[in-house]
């Protein structure tokens, strides 16, 4: 399964199985700004760049985790460690399931104003698997 269709599709479908995880997407984390209505928990997944080497290809995708924060904003530290946790939990679903996590995920803490105040977590990560030598389209 090296398709990214197939990969992203995976990625999705196990941050969806996560209590936090009310509502996931690809693209690119700013477009939790495009809607009045995100519904949080949110997971993000961000692809990087793609490389081909070996009869393998590199999948880089940065994982985002954004929750809101209180109007007060003393859950920063409660939201930032769910998101820690959820993202843990991600990437430990995705080599249970046989995709080749090459290196150490990165996991950072943020806080930022999307559509609302918000903090959460956020993993670089690359995962490595043989190219497919299928070429059906979808």
């Amino acid at each position: 399964m090296a398709k990214l269709y197939d990969v992203v599709s995976k990625i999705l479908e196990i941050a969806l199985e996560q209590p936090s995880v009310k509502s996931a997407m690809e693209g690119s984390v700013y477009q939790l700004n495009e809607t009045k209505t995100q519904i949080y928990g949110a997971f993000v997944a961000t692809q990087g760049q793609h490389t081909l080497e070996d009869g393998f290809i590199r999948y880089n995708f940065t994982f985002f985790y954004v929750d809101r924060l209180t109007a007060s904003g003393d859950n920063r530290l409660l939201v930032q460690s769910t998101g820690v946790d959820t993202l843990s939990n991600i990437i430990l679903r995705l080599e249970n399931e046989d995709f080749g996590m090459e290196g150490n995920a990165t996991i950072n803490t943020f806080t930022e104003r999307f559509e609302s105040e918000c903090a959460g977590a956020y993993a670089t990560l690359n995962i490595l698997l043989p190219v497919d030598d299928c070429y059906e389209t979808y």
